[in-house]
């Protein structure tokens, strides 16, 4: 940045710039090279776009291998218009630790889910080969959405773990809502999105995002 030392007729104590701390007077140009560097304290809790990928053909599963894990603390997924043909499936989670997938029975899940009947259940299991969170839906015309955001992926001292919320309009209509961990200490570099069920994923989009740091 430029030395602003007598611009203003004082000379001002040097400010700290990084998130969180943005002192001083600033200009555009300024704002914007801090907006850059990713340091303006104006962009706590703003979605970043990782990666979308989009698929109108059947694929078995779906990897996201490079996800800044260093850069967020929390990512965030959405999944957006899942279809499948007339089959029950489920959509899960598997991790890659240091480029390696993950698929020995160690993750542990719990959810429970209501239909708009009344009729519902818990699922929960802890020596699963992949984190199952939630059903898609049982006919070609239903469309599956969900929400996932992901905690400490890229900390080694902190066990990796996420909470979803998905929702389907299939009739009766259901939600579910939960989470899920691998209880291990590693640092997670990439997700794997599983499918579990007789057909393959079909006519979809999803996208994973990093949330900006809201602490230095």
């Amino acid at each position: 940045m430029v030395d602003k030392s007598n611009e203003y007729g004082y000379v001002p104590s040097s400010p700290t710039q990084a998130r969180g701390s943005n002192t001083g007077i600033f200009e555009v140009n300024d704002v914007l090279d801090l907006l850059a560097a990713k340091q303006w304290s104006g962009d706590f809790g703003a979605l970043e776009l990782i990666q979308t990928q989009n698929y109108s053909t059947d694929v078995g599963s779906i990897d996201f291998t490079s996800i800044n894990e260093t850069e967020y603390d929390v990512h965030m997924m959405t999944i957006n218009n899942l279809k499948a043909p007339a089959s029950v499936g489920r959509i899960g989670f598997q991790f890659y630790e240091a480029g390696v997938l993950e698929t020995a029975g160690v993750y542990e899940y719990a959810y429970n889910y209501r239909e708009a009947t009344g009729s519902g259940n818990d699922i929960r299991d802890n020596t699963s080969a992949d984190i199952l969170p939630f059903q898609y839906q049982i006919s070609s015309s239903s469309i599956t959405n969900a929400v996932i955001y992901f905690h400490y992926l890229g900390q080694s001292d902190n066990l990796a773990y996420f909470i979803f919320q998905q929702i389907g309009d299939a009739s009766p209509v259901s939600a579910f809502q939960g989470g899920g961990t691998l209880p291990q200490s590693s640092v997670i570099d990439g997700i794997r999105v599983t499918n579990t069920g007789a057909v393959n994923f079909t006519d979809y989009n999803i996208s994973l995002y990093g949330v900006a740091k809201s602490w230095v």
